[in-house]
């Protein structure tokens, strides 16, 4: 009732208690000189009781702001559990639901990074545990160094260089000093590139692409030859961390520029809005069963199975949106997730103009 909080208006708040106190400093002059009240005690009376009205009604409007510092002192000691209750619907009811907003995105941005923290340890621990121990047998002369122990002891150093990889790209694109080198590519020729890639670290998964074209201006984007792989390379990998095989790769042309679709038959997407997919740190859980390059010993013979790092999707979007496209993640049907690209297209290149014959 004296918080005023059915007033949406700090402001009209505020000329509230100003009338208020002015009209009981009138009424209590009135009564004081109805009952004879000297003429000092009067008005002093009308101050006390206009100051103790002032203090009722600004108490409730002024709550918030109190419970609003000591919040911020108690998060800046690292208790992000902290959240202000208020009924006010004004500017400071409305500044008390931001502070809540922001206090949880500052837990998750703080959860992400632990798990950040959590993720980055296991991926580095666990190849180098299986490289160690691959040496010390080499070394004490238990296993010889045969060329399949050299290709999965490379296979584990090729894990660990996307991994550094990836924290130095999140580096450079949370920084802005990313440069773009655009230059009219053919995306399916790109898309070949990946698809060979990722055939050669996978011979026994199903990747096929569809919409390839002889046309040389049909498929032509403007953009990095070495960013579009690493977006169709992640896009890729996702699949195949996180769905299943057939994974189908599908380019056409829409209105909006060049369309690249990649589709798994896994469980889909987790539940939540698709587009939480692409936040940072965002981790699905592994659904394909693992492989020879997929597996990893902890040292003492468990295998362990890669589930990702929840930055591949971020990297993608990034360089997607540097590009100047555009991101969309959904259902595929009857199962597995779709993923949609779009780049602008770059304008076709048209060859130089003949010499004409001499006259």
């Amino acid at each position: 009732m004296f918080s005023l909080r059915w007033v949406r208006s700090i402001k009209l708040k505020f000329s509230i208690v100003i009338v208020a106190a002015i009209g009981v400093a009138v009424v209590m002059s009135q009564v004081g000189y109805a009952l004879g009240w000297p003429l000092w005690l009067r008005p002093s009376l009308a101050v006390l009781v206009s100051l103790v009205l002032v203090q009722i009604l600004a108490h409730g409007m002024t709550s918030p702001l109190r419970d609003m510092a000591s919040a911020a002192q108690e998060i800046s000691r690292g208790d992000l559990s902290r959240r202000i209750q208020t009924p006010s619907v004004d500017e400071v009811g409305q500044l008390a639901t931001a502070f809540n907003e922001m206090a949880s995105d500052l837990a998750d941005v703080e959860r992400h990074r632990r798990e950040l923290i959590a993720n980055v340890s296991h991926e580095l621990r666990t190849p180098i545990a299986g490289i160690r121990a691959a040496l010390e047998n080499v070394i004490d002369g238990v296993v010889q160094p045969t060329p399949a122990l050299l290709s999965a002891m490379h296979g584990r150093v090729q894990r660990l260089q996307r991994l550094i990889d990836d924290l130095l790209d999140l580096s450079r694109f949370e920084s802005g000093t990313v440069v773009i080198d655009r230059r009219p590519v053919r995306l399916d020729d790109v898309v070949s590139g990946a698809v060979d890639e990722a055939r050669f670290d996978h011979p026994d998964t199903d990747i096929m692409v569809f919409g390839s074209t002889s046309d040389s201006s049909s498929l032509l984007v403007l953009g990095d030859p070495e960013r579009l792989h690493q977006v169709i390379a992640n896009l890729i990998d996702n699949a195949l961390i996180h769905g299943s095989a057939p994974v189908e790769l599908h380019l056409s042309e829409s209105a909006a520029g060049v369309r690249l679709r990649v589709t798994d038959c896994g469980v889909g997407l987790p539940p939540g809005p698709p587009q939480r997919v692409f936040d940072r740190f965002f981790r699905g859980a592994a659904t394909q069963a693992p492989t020879e390059n997929d597996q990893y010993t902890d040292g003492i013979g468990h295998p362990s199975i890669r589930a990702g790092t929840g930055l591949g999707l971020a990297i993608v979007r990034w360089i997607v949106e540097l590009h100047g496209g555009s991101i969309a993640a959904g259902a595929n049907h009857p199962v597995g997730a779709r993923f949609d690209v779009i780049l602008p297209a770059a304008p076709p290149i048209t060859p130089a103009n003949p010499s004409s014959p001499p006259g």
